[in-house]
């Protein structure tokens, strides 16, 4: 018989609260033993086959996928019922770079129904449809194991951020809740969870989220700066702005002087261009201070946004080390496209694809796509589907696709496929701006107008490539649609 004995400790105190203790003739009755000791509501394990369990554990504890695999099928072989089994042979095979065979093993178990208990098909469900990209499925998934589970406060976060990622900020402000009923003072939840009421339309609310969130950590930068965020959204700027120089001044190094960065956007959206130029001159002290090789090419970045094109140019065609070439070349390359020199736009992003990093290979890619002759948006899409074609990521596809759409002045077709990217999950900043564009120049400017509500936040990493596209015309469009 297996004799087993089950200590439990109070994590604070350390003291010993309980002593369990369970004989049974093998190891997974003795489990269940114990587990129904700790608490009456416990389920049996998932399988009852001591072998399927043996070679379960061998396949955790395997560092080979290879091996993984084995021992992993060799478990589902014991026990076709066994759902973690699967679960860890689809990862084995994700790590053989078998995608195939992981959504086979998975295809396989989910289709023996109620065979595999509810807890287990579920969270196989949500694994093959992550795997597939099936964000829609993911999240149905996601919602069922919540409500199976209503104490899980994990699955309500899950849940509540991917409600978040394709902008459904109502489903995600409810999730969040749960959230926090369930740990009231996380606050990285309080956080996030102010972000959504940002985006929903509580400004209140969520300014009480995030200073719940400072009451609770008052030495943490991140409160102040999320605080800035929401009044920047709203665009109470003088107040968005001096809550970033707080942060900055509470905590640089926890954003090697981001904050500064964040009010120097703020200051310049507010139309004073000299004194962002002033704030983005201390940010890139910071930078300078801790080596960072790509200060110039930020300096001229700014100068960009700030309106000074021509010495924005120079500053960057000056740039000489090959190092930073590639970046100055990327840069370059959608600046000519903003500006209508298509045939300028090629020459920079081939030569941005030079000595290109992996950093911005992706970036290079989509520059050099959209810089490709006009065409009809039957040409580019068929471009999209030839570049794209071995890549499983349809939203990369996707984007580069409507910035390729979008300077060929194709705006229904680029709408149609922004609108596809809007509804799926994404962080980019610039997504709404470019959807709103496309609809205002087709003549859907009250569908536009929510998407433009707030001012974009920042990041506090500086200016990406792609920024220079979506502001400052954001301001533009906003004006445009405060004229109608």
């Amino acid at each position: 018989r297996i004799h087993a004995r089950l200590t439990i400790e109070d994590p604070q105190t350390g003291r010993m609260t309980a002593v369990l203790t369970a004989s049974a003739p093998d190891i997974l009755t003795a489990a269940g033993e114990l587990a129904h000791q700790i608490s009456p509501r416990s389920i049996a394990y998932t399988t009852r086959d001591t072998q399927a369990l043996h070679e379960y554990i061998a396949a955790l504890e395997s560092p080979d996928p290879a091996q993984m695999s084995q021992h992993a099928a060799a478990a589902t072989a014991a026990d076709p019922n066994f759902g973690p089994a699967y679960s860890l042979l689809a990862d084995a095979r994700i790590q053989q770079r078998d995608r195939d065979g992981a959504l086979a093993a998975l295809d396989q178990v989910l289709a023996r129904g109620a065979a595999i208990p509810a807890p287990d098909r579920l969270r196989l469900e949500l694994q093959a449809a992550t795997l597939r990209n099936d964000f829609a499925g993911r999240e149905r998934a996601l919602g069922e194991m919540a409500k199976a589970n209503p104490a899980d406060a994990d699955s309500w976060r899950a849940l509540a951020e991917a409600a978040y990622a394709r902008h459904d900020y109502p489903a995600a402000v409810e999730a969040y809740r749960k959230v926090l009923q369930l740990r009231p003072d996380d606050v990285e939840m309080l956080n996030s969870f102010g972000y959504a009421q940002a985006n929903n339309g509580d400004m209140d609310g969520a300014l009480a989220s995030l200073r719940r969130y400072q009451a609770l950590r008052p030495t943490d930068a991140n409160a102040l700066d999320s605080e800035g965020d929401i009044y920047l959204m709203y665009g109470r700027l003088n107040e968005a702005e001096n809550l970033y120089l707080q942060a900055d001044k509470l905590d640089r190094k926890r954003l090697e002087g981001g904050d500064l960065f964040k009010a120097a956007m703020t200051r310049l959206m507010a139309g004073d261009a000299g004194g962002a130029a002033a704030l983005d001159g201390q940010y890139a002290d910071v930078r300078t201070a801790l080596h960072d090789p790509f200060v110039p090419i930020h300096r001229a970045e700014f100068t960009w946004l700030s309106g000074d094109r021509k010495s924005a140019t120079d500053q960057l065609r000056s740039i000489t080390p090959a190092a930073l070439a590639s970046r100055a070349a990327l840069d370059l390359a959608i600046w000519s496209m903003l500006e209508g020199d298509r045939s300028g736009a090629a020459q920079w992003s081939f030569k941005a694809g030079a000595n290109a990093t992996q950093t911005i290979a992706i970036d290079v890619v989509m520059a050099r796509f959209m810089s490709q002759p006009s065409a009809s948006a039957a040409e580019w899409s068929a471009r999209a589907d030839q570049l794209f074609r071995n890549v499983s990521q349809p939203e990369i596809k996707d984007l580069t696709l409507a910035y390729g759409l979008l300077f060929d002045r194709h705006f229904a077709e680029a709408a149609e496929t922004l609108r596809r990217l809007y509804s799926g999950p994404s962080t980019d900043p610039g997504l709404p701006v470019l959807l709103a564009w496309s609809l205002v120049e087709t003549g859907h400017a009250q569908d536009a107008a929510p998407l433009l509500r707030f001012y974009p936040i920042p990041s506090p990493n500086g200016i990406t490539p792609f920024m220079p596209i979506y502001y400052p015309r954001v301001l533009e469009l906003r004006k445009k649609l405060g004229e109608k």
